[in-house]
């Protein structure tokens, strides 16, 4: 990773070009990473000196005399607030996940340990490509030795289509993309499968849970059933294909859709979405500020991220959700 962060960062001549490559960033690093990386950017660190000294003579080498520190002191500046916003966790060291991809657009997180005991968590992100927040910090706030994590990305070419033609590479449709899951992740080998969803892909993360009969399932600030873009070439609306897999599913998931309390038009979409399912609302507050509709990075700026995990998705069968706000 720090070969990589080198080799990107030499070719960047502005400020813009860095700040790209550390959104890029921020959608890939397993917090293991995250903090490598951190050490290595630090002014003293004679654990990862050598790396150090490397980035600096390649950015001092390839970059333009007046660029030549503003590089360094922008990615140090990123590094820290990644490590700030991870810091509400209230773990002092980097949870175990290793990255691993499945596709171009599946990764999965794992320590590397057995997955009989574990849950397996599929995360639908949304049009940003990820969580409302760096995959590191999402990942800080769970356990790598009971759960891994399978994150999706919609990256068509020509836009964001919240995985209503799947994923290049597994399946053009919603329905192939799905039913391609449990071979793909291995569904078997895991105590629990459970899904995850932000934004565009709360809803998908929905559809997930009852087409693949999964124990659980979170939606954060998710699209609602009647949104025009999931009407079908039938005719049928996303409100009919959600109640038809409902109808179809011998073992409803548990679902949870958390949404901003200050923000109406989440509210109206969950609302919506438990009309047509069995579900319950899980209204998201801040006392300090906004939370609108980055509701998953509020838990997470709160530290509430971790509880609100554990007692909805990861929570045994008859747990109930906690609400956050």
């Amino acid at each position: 990773m720090i070969a990589l962060y080198r080799r990107l960062v030499s070719r960047c001549t502005t400020i813009n070009q860095i700040n790209r490559v550390h959104i890029a960033l921020e959608n890939r690093l397993s917090p293991l990473e995250a903090d490598v990386l951190r050490h290595s950017l630090r002014p003293k660190c004679h654990l990862l000196s050598r790396a150090t000294m490397a980035l600096r003579r390649l950015v001092l080498k390839s970059a333009a005399r007046p660029f030549r520190a503003t590089q360094i002191e922008q990615a140090r500046e990123w590094m820290g607030q990644l490590a700030a916003l991870a810091a509400p966790s209230g773990k002092r060291h980097p949870e175990g996940f290793q990255r691993r991809r499945i596709r171009r657009n599946v990764v999965l997180y794992s320590d590397g340990g057995a997955p009989a005991d574990k849950t397996l968590a599929i995360a639908f992100t949304g049009s940003r490509q990820r969580l409302m927040m760096p995959v590191s910090v999402f990942l800080q706030h769970l356990d790598a030795r009971r759960v891994e994590v399978v994150l999706l990305r919609d990256s068509w070419r020509d836009g964001y289509h919240a995985y209503r033609h799947g994923i290049p590479g597994v399946g053009g449709s919603i329905e192939t993309l799905l039913d391609a899951l449990p071979h793909l992740l291995s569904f078997g080998r895991y105590r629990k499968v459970v899904a995850v969803g932000t934004s565009g892909g709360g809803f998908p993360a929905v559809l997930a849970a009852f087409r693949l009969e999964l124990d659980a399932v979170v939606s954060f600030g998710g699209n609602g059933p009647d949104d025009p873009r999931w009407v079908a070439t039938d005719g049928s609306t996303g409100r009919q294909r959600v109640v038809r897999y409902r109808d179809a599913c011998a073992k409803p998931p548990r679902v949870f859709l958390a949404f901003g309390q200050d923000c109406p038009q989440d509210r109206e979409r969950a609302e919506a979405l438990a009309d047509a399912i069995p579900s319950r609302l899980c209204p998201v507050g801040d006392p300090t500020t906004e939370v609108g509709h980055t509701v998953a990075y509020a838990l997470a700026r709160q530290g509430k991220l971790t509880e609100f995990l554990q007692s909805t998705i990861f929570a045994n069968e008859n747990a109930g959700a906690d609400t956050g706000g």
